[in-house]
Formats: structure tokens, C-alpha cells, sequence
């Protein structure tokens, strides 16, 4: 069993008892990715969340929708870095359904995750439907955030783009 105090920090965890937490930790499996191997890819399915025990990894998204179709063009763009020190945890819409990644995760170290399974997670959560309660709230609250920031970066970059075609 993986026993990790840290997991109430996490977000994601944010309102799970000591004992629901410890449930948690006796199902989460411990993986190894070397330097820059890649973790999760952009635009493949995914069934599994990620937590980052030690390490660094980087965050990166294409920048062409030819990448989408396949047509080569695989230009990305570095989004985040993310270390250690919180624990992030990433990949939790897969916690909810088969779903296309939407950004690649490499390992800018070699790293140590932690990673639980949407079929386990299942399990966890209709055996203590107040558990899954709270960790599918707090992916909602996520994703709403996630939401808002990328509406707002939409109309900045909607801004720029008019005030650039009105300068030609």
C-alpha cells in the first residue's frame, strides 16, 4: 500500500477524510518514466489520472490542426512546466470518460507518478459514493476554471488579431 500524507494538499482530493484518503492511497500505482519520455500524448485516449511525486514534467500542445489529420505537421508549443513541490495531478478528465488528451506530457527528468485508474476509480466511487462525490466535484470545479481562463485567452487573442488586421 502507497501511503502519501501530501494527497490532501491536492486539489483534486480537496474535502476527503483521513480514511477516504487512505483508501485512495492503497490504489494508486507508482511508475517510473525516464528523461523525456513521454507521459501522456496529445490527441490519444486516456483512461488514467496522473500525480507527480518527484520530477519535473513539461506541458506542451500542437500549434497546427494539420497535426490532427495526420498531414506531419507537429510544431508544439511549450504550455507549463510543472515540478514536484504541489504534487499536480493531471489527466483527471479521464477519470470521467475515454477521452482524447488534449496536451502532451513529457518528462523533463526522470520522474515517479502516481497513477490511478478511471476503472478503479469507479470502483472507489460506488463503494463510497461520498468519496466520488468529492473528487468529481472538484474536477468540475477544475475544468469550470479551465474553461474561463481559455474563454478569456480566446477573446484576447480574438482582440489582437482585429487590431493587427486593422493596422494592414
Amino acid at each position: 500500500m502507497i501511503r502519501y500524507d501530501f494527497l490532501s494538499e491536492i486539489p483534486l482530493f480537496k474535502g476527503l477524510t483521513e480514511e477516504q484518503l487512505a483508501v485512495l492511497s492503497s490504489k494508486l500505482e507508482l511508475r517510473y518514466y525516464k528523461h523525456n519520455e513521454v507521459i501522456i500524448k496529445e490527441n490519444e485516449t486516456g483512461d488514467e489520472l496522473y500525480i507527480l511525486n518527484k520530477g519535473k514534467v513539461k506541458i506542451t500542445k500542437c500549434l497546427t490542426l494539420t497535426a490532427y489529420e495526420n498531414k506531419g505537421d507537429d510544431r508544439e508549443k511549450s504550455l507549463n512546466i510543472l515540478d514536484e513541490r504541489n504534487h499536480p495531478a493531471f489527466g483527471e478528465v479521464a477519470m470521467l470518460q475515454n477521452n482524447i488528451r488534449s496536451a502532451t506530457v513529457s518528462a523533463v527528468n526522470d520522474c515517479e507518478l502516481l497513477t490511478l485508474k478511471r476503472s478503479v476509480f469507479e470502483k472507489l466511487a460506488d463503494d463510497d459514493a461520498r468519496m466520488g462525490y468529492i473528487i468529481i466535484r472538484n474536477i468540475a470545479v477544475n475544468l469550470s476554471e479551465t474553461l474561463k481562463k481559455s474563454s478569456h485567452d480566446v477573446i484576447k487573442l480574438a482582440t489582437a488579431f482585429s487590431l493587427v488586421m486593422k493596422c494592414e
